[in-house]
Protein backbone atom coordinates (compact mmCIF):
# COMPACT_ATOMS: atom_id res chain seq x y z
CA UNK A 1 0.00 0.00 0.00
CA UNK A 2 1.53 3.37 -1.04
CA UNK A 3 2.21 5.77 1.77
CA UNK A 4 -0.68 8.31 1.09
CA UNK A 5 -3.15 5.45 1.22
CA UNK A 6 -1.69 4.16 4.43
CA UNK A 7 -1.90 7.75 5.86
CA UNK A 8 -5.61 7.98 4.98
CA UNK A 9 -6.88 4.66 6.14
CA UNK A 10 -4.88 5.36 9.34
CA UNK A 11 -6.67 8.92 9.39
CA UNK A 12 -10.02 7.06 9.61
CA UNK A 13 -9.11 4.89 12.24
CA UNK A 14 -8.50 6.94 15.41
CA UNK A 15 -7.74 4.25 17.59
CA UNK A 16 -4.86 2.88 15.49
CA UNK A 17 -2.62 4.33 17.61
CA UNK A 18 -4.33 4.09 20.62
CA UNK A 19 -1.69 1.59 22.26
CA UNK A 20 1.50 3.84 21.75
CA UNK A 21 -0.51 6.70 22.90
CA UNK A 22 -1.26 5.36 25.95
CA UNK A 23 2.27 4.27 26.42
CA UNK A 24 3.74 7.86 25.63
CA UNK A 25 1.33 9.14 28.18
CA UNK A 26 2.52 6.98 30.52
CA UNK A 27 5.87 7.93 30.14
CA UNK A 28 5.30 11.71 30.76
CA UNK A 29 5.19 12.85 27.14
CA UNK A 30 1.44 13.37 27.34
CA UNK A 31 2.08 17.13 26.24
CA UNK A 32 3.32 15.58 22.92
CA UNK A 33 0.00 13.60 21.96
CA UNK A 34 -2.61 12.78 20.95
CA UNK A 35 -0.30 13.12 17.21
CA UNK A 36 -3.21 13.02 14.43
CA UNK A 37 -2.11 11.53 10.57
CA UNK A 38 -2.64 14.02 7.69
CA UNK A 39 -2.12 12.86 3.92
CA UNK A 40 1.34 14.04 3.13
CA UNK A 41 0.57 17.00 0.57
CA UNK A 42 -1.41 18.49 3.44
CA UNK A 43 1.20 19.74 5.58
CA UNK A 44 3.58 20.03 2.85
CA UNK A 45 5.53 16.82 2.16
CA UNK A 46 5.80 14.27 -1.24
CA UNK A 47 4.38 10.99 -1.04
CA UNK A 48 6.08 10.43 -3.36
CA UNK A 49 10.15 11.12 -1.99
CA UNK A 50 8.06 9.48 1.10
CA UNK A 51 8.06 6.11 -0.58
CA UNK A 52 11.66 6.36 -0.83
CA UNK A 53 12.01 6.21 2.89
CA UNK A 54 10.13 2.79 2.12
CA UNK A 55 12.48 1.07 -0.37
CA UNK A 56 15.51 2.19 1.36
CA UNK A 57 14.33 0.58 4.86
CA UNK A 58 12.61 -2.59 2.86
CA UNK A 59 16.41 -3.19 1.01
CA UNK A 60 18.20 -2.82 4.21
CA UNK A 61 15.44 -5.37 5.56
CA UNK A 62 15.92 -7.62 2.33
CA UNK A 63 19.47 -7.40 2.36
CA UNK A 64 19.56 -8.39 5.99
CA UNK A 65 21.52 -5.57 7.34
CA UNK A 66 18.78 -4.85 9.81
CA UNK A 67 15.96 -7.50 11.26
CA UNK A 68 13.22 -3.89 11.06
CA UNK A 69 12.44 -0.52 11.47
CA UNK A 70 9.98 1.87 12.54
CA UNK A 71 9.86 4.88 9.91
CA UNK A 72 7.99 8.03 10.45
CA UNK A 73 8.26 11.33 9.60
CA UNK A 74 6.41 14.53 11.15
CA UNK A 75 5.52 17.64 10.17
CA UNK A 76 3.22 20.74 11.68
CA UNK A 77 2.68 18.53 14.79
CA UNK A 78 0.80 15.96 12.11
CA UNK A 79 1.50 12.38 10.79
CA UNK A 80 2.84 12.23 7.44
CA UNK A 81 4.18 8.84 7.29
CA UNK A 82 4.32 6.00 9.21
CA UNK A 83 5.15 2.37 8.04
CA UNK A 84 6.44 -0.55 10.00
CA UNK A 85 9.15 -2.63 7.78
CA UNK A 86 10.82 -6.38 8.53
CA UNK A 87 10.56 -8.22 11.80
CA UNK A 88 10.86 -8.05 15.45
CA UNK A 89 12.34 -11.19 15.86
CA UNK A 90 13.64 -12.89 12.98
CA UNK A 91 13.57 -16.33 14.49
CA UNK A 92 9.88 -16.32 14.65
CA UNK A 93 9.43 -14.14 11.81
CA UNK A 94 7.11 -11.77 14.09
CA UNK A 95 6.14 -8.99 12.47
CA UNK A 96 7.22 -5.32 13.42
CA UNK A 97 4.66 -2.47 14.63
CA UNK A 98 4.39 1.27 15.53
CA UNK A 99 4.84 0.39 19.06
CA UNK A 100 7.71 -1.19 19.28
CA UNK A 101 10.32 -0.15 21.45
CA UNK A 102 13.92 -0.18 20.41
CA UNK A 103 17.61 0.48 22.45
CA UNK A 104 19.34 3.30 20.71
CA UNK A 105 22.56 4.83 21.30
CA UNK A 106 24.34 7.75 21.27
CA UNK A 107 21.13 9.72 20.72
CA UNK A 108 23.33 13.37 21.21
CA UNK A 109 24.34 13.59 18.16
CA UNK A 110 21.05 12.69 16.43
CA UNK A 111 19.40 15.20 18.41
CA UNK A 112 22.45 17.74 17.67
CA UNK A 113 21.83 17.00 14.28
CA UNK A 114 18.17 17.60 14.29
CA UNK A 115 18.75 21.20 15.82
CA UNK A 116 21.70 21.74 13.44
CA UNK A 117 19.44 21.29 10.51
CA UNK A 118 16.87 23.49 11.97
CA UNK A 119 19.25 26.44 12.53
CA UNK A 120 20.57 25.73 8.73
CA UNK A 121 17.14 25.56 7.54
CA UNK A 122 16.92 28.87 9.12
CA UNK A 123 19.98 30.30 7.33
CA UNK A 124 21.77 30.94 10.37
CA UNK A 125 25.02 29.44 9.08
CA UNK A 126 26.35 27.62 6.11
CA UNK A 127 27.50 24.22 6.10
CA UNK A 128 30.95 25.04 4.80
CA UNK A 129 31.10 28.06 8.01
CA UNK A 130 34.15 26.96 9.85
CA UNK A 131 33.49 25.58 13.55
CA UNK A 132 35.69 27.84 15.18
CA UNK A 133 32.80 30.82 14.38
CA UNK A 134 30.79 29.46 16.94
CA UNK A 135 33.34 27.60 18.95
CA UNK A 136 36.28 29.51 19.21
CA UNK A 137 38.46 26.42 20.90
CA UNK A 138 38.75 24.74 17.28
CA UNK A 139 40.78 27.67 16.05
CA UNK A 140 43.70 26.73 16.82
CA UNK A 141 43.33 22.91 16.62
CA UNK A 142 45.94 20.23 15.98
CA UNK A 143 45.62 16.80 14.83
CA UNK A 144 47.52 13.57 15.13
CA UNK A 145 49.20 12.27 12.22
CA UNK A 146 51.77 9.55 12.06
CA UNK A 147 55.40 11.25 12.52
CA UNK A 148 58.54 9.95 10.24
CA UNK A 149 59.59 7.55 13.77
CA UNK A 150 56.25 6.37 13.69
CA UNK A 151 55.02 7.93 16.36
CA UNK A 152 51.80 10.37 16.81
CA UNK A 153 52.92 14.04 15.89
CA UNK A 154 50.07 16.69 16.08
CA UNK A 155 50.16 19.32 13.32
CA UNK A 156 48.02 21.96 11.95
CA UNK A 157 45.53 20.60 9.63
CA UNK A 158 45.01 21.48 6.13
CA UNK A 159 41.89 23.33 6.21
CA UNK A 160 39.60 24.23 9.37
CA UNK A 161 36.95 21.57 10.31
CA UNK A 162 33.35 22.72 9.27
CA UNK A 163 30.01 22.36 9.83
CA UNK A 164 29.64 19.60 6.81
CA UNK A 165 32.94 18.27 8.63
CA UNK A 166 30.89 17.22 11.93
CA UNK A 167 27.58 16.46 10.77
CA UNK A 168 29.36 13.70 8.22
CA UNK A 169 31.66 12.96 11.03
CA UNK A 170 34.77 13.54 9.16
CA UNK A 171 36.11 16.61 12.00
CA UNK A 172 38.63 14.45 13.03
CA UNK A 173 36.92 13.76 16.46
CA UNK A 174 37.46 10.35 18.41
CA UNK A 175 36.72 7.93 21.16
CA UNK A 176 39.82 6.26 20.74
CA UNK A 177 43.46 6.57 18.84
CA UNK A 178 44.93 9.60 20.98
CA UNK A 179 46.49 7.00 23.17
CA UNK A 180 50.22 8.22 22.93
CA UNK A 181 50.21 12.21 22.19
CA UNK A 182 48.09 14.79 23.95
CA UNK A 183 45.66 15.85 21.32
CA UNK A 184 43.81 19.36 21.09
Amino acid sequence: MSTAKQVKARKNKPGKNARAIRQAQAWGSAALWPVTCAPPEEIGLSADRLGRIDELVRRQVDEGAIAGAVTLVCRRGRIGHLACHGYLDLETRRPMREDAIFRIYSMSKIITSVAVLMLLEEGRFLLTDDVSRFIPEFKDLRVAVTGADGKPELVRPRREVTLHDLLTHLGGLTYEGCKEAKCA
